[in-house]
């Protein structure tokens, strides 16, 4: 018998009865080898036979392959959204030796070209159009004697058991695994009244002025109401920007509050702007009802700029519409969806140029150089190593389980509670911002409810005194209405028409190009012209204008959004350009010369220019 084999027996303490053998046990991974194989598969000492009766009633065997393949392990792997399922296989080879073990996905285990490709050449399967076949089947035959295990591949609430569960790595009850780059999350089972004495405290303290920590703060405690919100149809969709100049702490922050789901410093924030989008879009879905952290725009090259403003735009649309990045599979039949299920913070040194669209889908908080406090920083940050800040989200996410998940009227209620909540505070911002974008009251609405439900936590706990409560909350108000204001303002910059503006007079401050007087009388009109110009009115060659305008972002790693057709069509849209008879272009003399133009109002077009400053 090969030794594998027998070294296999000999791990075997005790001889299992064949009733035990056959029904579920706890230590199935010491059921013998020998003893797995269902009829007609035989295990002999140069690998699996398969035994069949003739016509003329002998019994005669075959070789199927020159190792003992078994099943180890059944997994089912949740997403929270879908089961997949995968195996984990054994062997044993000719000479005895234990093969190592491997995960193979159900498309990939059907194949049966895995032996060759994961055990090498000396996995041999005989010559013969079913053997791979009667292999498959045979390993499937030993799935009595095989764990069954759950996997968890995100974070968040989840039911389990007709009961709703907030799940992170670590978990003495479930299996929770993430992908490498998402190591650094990990939660707490447990949390004392010191644990939320100290998350607390961090208004108190200002590790950061209260200006950029409570927008940080509301949105760490809305975060594990992602969950509901999306079941209520009000679900957040969008990610702070925290910007901020080198020095300024700005990632050390983000993974200060990234520490309530996990153990994270600057060092180890999930994602990057130096990563692809399609690897920052995947790496979005696994962290649920968490915050996760894209870290670091700061390009160096206009080749690294064009690529961030790339990654910043998928984030934006991936967060500001909550849509994955529709794929097909190989069989050419949708993928599932794989849309973000958390909340975000951005960290970078400018803003990202993605237009009006995209600076509408993100909240901005600017972190000046010398807002932060070192000392308290580092307070929190050991607090924070210590587990303190996990041991708070716990008990948070454990009183909201408790306060109105107790049964399915509490959990009605609460999805009500929270549609209704979020409505009304949209209305009151949409009223309060009179112009301002559609997505900023809704922004402004979310934190507002994250602020009320960490404030409602602390002191029903004890933690929060009712005065503490109001003077937060006014703040977080004020605040808030100011942020949207300025919110505002970001996203009147980014409108395409505003930007084309811009670089326009910028390039005729800098004499890249130039407009020559509207009563010229030469005729000649320099290389670097683009139209004429008055007291009143600027008389664009438009085409060649879009051009210059379109390269120089472009040669900036920017782009203008819209084709110079549409551009033309929103400056009239605007009321910056002259229209007569219905049309946009009119054909104008100068001097000896007759140009098709469009006619800029001059002083709508330098009020745009200025309010750049």
């Amino acid at each position: 018998m090969p030794p594998g084999i027998h070294i296999d027996r000999e791990a075997q303490q005790a001889e299992p009865a064949p009733e035990e053998r056959r029904s579920p046990i706890k230590r199935k991974s010491e059921t013998k080898i020998l003893e797995r194989y269902p009829v007609p598969f035989v295990p002999k000492e140069d690998g699996l036979w398969i035994t069949r009766e003739e016509k003329n009633g002998h019994i005669s065997s075959k070789k199927l392959c020159n190792f003992l393949p078994y099943l180890v392990a059944e997994v089912t792997r949740d997403d929270g959204e879908n089961l997949q399922t995968a195996f984990r296989i054994g062997g044993v080879d000719e000479h005895g030796k234990h093969l190592p073990q491997i995960d193979l996905e159900v498309e990939e285990f059907l194949r049966m070209q895995w032996p060759l490709k994961r055990w090498g050449a000396g996995a041999i399967i005989e010559v013969g159009r079913t053997n791979a076949e009667y292999i498959r089947n045979a390993i499937q035959g030993t799935a009595p004697y095989a764990e069954k295990n759950t996997v968890f591949t995100c974070t968040g609430w989840l039911e389990i058991d007709g009961e709703m569960h907030y799940l992170l790595p670590g978990d003495p009850r479930y299996v929770v695994e993430l992908e490498k780059k998402l190591s650094g999350y990990r939660g707490e089972q447990n949390c004392a009244q010191e644990d939320l004495e100290t998350a607390w405290s961090m208004l108190a303290f200002e590790p950061a002025p209260r200006r950029v920590l409570l927008p940080l703060i509301a949105y760490t405690y809305l975060t594990p109401l992602c969950h509901f919100m999306n079941e209520a149809g009000c679900d957040p969709k969008f990610p702070i920007f925290l910007l901020g100049k080198t020095g300024t702490r700005k990632s050390t922050l983000a993974a200060l509050i990234l520490s309530h789901f996990g153990e994270f410093t600057n060092t180890n924030l999930p994602l990057s702007f130096r990563d692809t989008a399609n690897s920052v879009l995947f790496h979005l879905f696994p962290p649920k009802d968490v915050i996760t952290c894209v870290d670091d725009l700061h390009p160096g090259t206009t080749e690294e700029h064009s690529h961030m403003n790339k990654v910043a735009q998928a984030v934006m649309r991936a967060y500001g519409d909550r849509n994955g990045k529709g794929r097909l599979t190989s069989d050419i039949t949708a993928r599932e969806d794989r849309a973000p299920r958390g909340n975000a913070i951005l960290t970078g040194e400018i803003l990202p140029a993605i237009g009006e669209s995209g600076a509408a889908r993100y909240f901005l908080v600017e972190l000046n150089p010398g807002d932060v406090d070192l000392d308290a920083l580092s307070f929190f940050q050991r607090e924070a190593e210590q587990g303190a800040l996990r041991r708070a989200l716990y008990g948070y996410t454990h009183w909201i389980k408790e306060k109105y998940l107790s049964d399915p009227e509490e959990r009605e209620f609460f999805l009500l509670l929270l549609k209704d909540t979020f409505l009304r505070y949209r209305g009151e911002y949409t009223k309060k911002c009179k112009g301002s974008h559609g997505r900023v009251p809704e922004m402004a609405a979310h934190l507002r409810i994250g602020m009320e439900m960490c404030c409602q936590f602390y002191r029903e706990k004890g933690i929060a005194t009712q005065q503490e409560v109001e003077t937060y909350l006014a703040e977080m108000e004020k605040r808030v209405t100011e942020i949207a204001a300025e919110q505002d303002v970001q996203i009147e910059l980014e409108k395409p028409t505003h930007k084309f503006i811009r670089m326009l007079f910028s390039m005729l401050e800098s004499q890249r190009i130039s407009l020559l007087p509207r009563d010229d009388r030469e005729g000649v009109i320099p290389p670097n012209c683009v139209g004429y110009q008055d007291e009143e009115l600027i008389y664009l060659f438009f085409d060649p204008a879009y051009r210059v305008v379109h390269k120089f972002y472009k040669d900036m790693g920017e782009d203008l959004v819209l084709t110079a057709p549409s551009m033309r069509k929103a400056l009239v849209e605007e009321g910056l350009v002259v229209m007569e008879n219905g049309s946009s272009s009119k054909n104008v003399r100068f001097g000896p010369v007759a140009r098709q133009v469009i006619r800029l109002i001059r002083s709508k077009a330098q009020k745009i220019f200025e309010s750049s400053d």
